[in-house]
């Protein structure tokens, strides 16, 4: 984000900004969910005394129910003195993991570091934090609703001019959800069908997953993770690629493009976590997502576009 700030400093979108890195990672196993949230707790806090703790009678906004506890403390800790904001993001699943040993004991470090209450949802061997209702209601949250579509300032990215598909990445073997071999094979397929068909791609990874598989780790159409992909989807893109990233959810809302996902072309994958995303993503882009079964259907799609 830090980079991507720098980009809008550079083209006078926004000219005095203050940029608080937070480096922390999102959620995944139990064991790497309680080491992240040891090191990053009272880094946190020094960071809030430093640039928020004075703030006073201001609005503040946020987004979302999940991933990051420290976002969730400052926006406990800022309620006190401010106005408070909701504008949107959707819960992925209304199913919390039942209270095991390990969620009890997790639940208690979170609650005693943090003073949060929160539910605990399990996407095949990787864990998700999400906010309550109490949270909202304890800490007079007001939602917003954000008219769309978003005015976003309109940013050069170098690499994208003359290209036709954009490729949405997500680490998706971190979380434990499919081997990094079956993920690679499926990255070399996709690659093998663009670049055989000649159509013009960029790769663009997730913020939080800058990783790259199989043969894109050598590719050279890459653009830099840290640009939301929303900021360049009035791009004219012919199709958007991606597995289960949010960003298939918002280039499903552009008229001119073709959203579509490659969730069920990935051998080996968490079926229980595939069906849960599945559903998700259909929801919240109005089934307006084309979940494809097989990469000959994807080539047949591609091989259309120019048509």
């Amino acid at each position: 984000m830090e980079e991507f700030f720098k980009i809008l400093i550079e083209q006078k979108h926004i000219i005095n900004v203050t940029i608080i890195y937070l480096d922390i990672n999102p959620n995944g196993l139990y064991r790497d969910s309680i080491k992240d949230i040891a090191l990053n707790y009272f880094k946190s806090r020094r960071i809030f005394e430093r640039y928020f703790k004075h703030l006073k009678n201001w609005e503040i906004y946020f987004s979302g129910y999940s991933y990051t506890l420290i976002l969730f403390m400052y926006i406990k800790k800022l309620s006190k003195n401010n106005l408070v904001f909701h504008f949107g993001g959707g819960r992925r699943d209304e199913k919390e993991e039942k209270n095991g040993c390990k969620s009890v004991l997790l639940k208690f470090f979170i609650r005693l570091l943090f003073g949060l209450k929160i539910r605990i949802i399990k996407y095949g061997k990787s864990i998700f934090f999400e906010l309550t209702d109490d949270f909202f209601k304890n800490n007079n949250v007001q939602y917003k609703k954000i008219k769309r579509p978003l005015t976003l300032p309109k940013i050069k990215i170098n690499g994208i001019n003359d290209k036709e598909i954009l490729i949405l990445m997500n680490d998706l073997p971190k979380f434990g959800w499919v081997t990094e071999d079956a993920f690679a094979k499926a990255m070399n397929q996709l690659l093998d069908i663009l670049q055989c068909s000649g159509k013009k791609y960029v790769i663009k990874c997730h913020p939080n997953e800058p990783k790259l598989y199989g043969k894109m780790t050598k590719d050279k159409n890459i653009i830099p993770s840290v640009i939301p992909v929303e900021f360049i989807l009035d791009h004219p893109w012919k199709m958007v690629i991606g597995t289960l990233t949010t960003g298939l959810i918002s280039a499903s809302k552009k008229q001119h493009i073709k959203s579509v996902s490659i969730l069920y072309c990935i051998d080996s994958f968490d079926e229980d976590v595939r069906k849960r995303f599945y559903n998700w993503l259909k929801n919240e882009s109005d089934n307006k997502i084309l979940f494809i079964s097989n990469f000959k259907e994807l080539k047949l799609i591609v091989d259309q576009l120019s048509q």
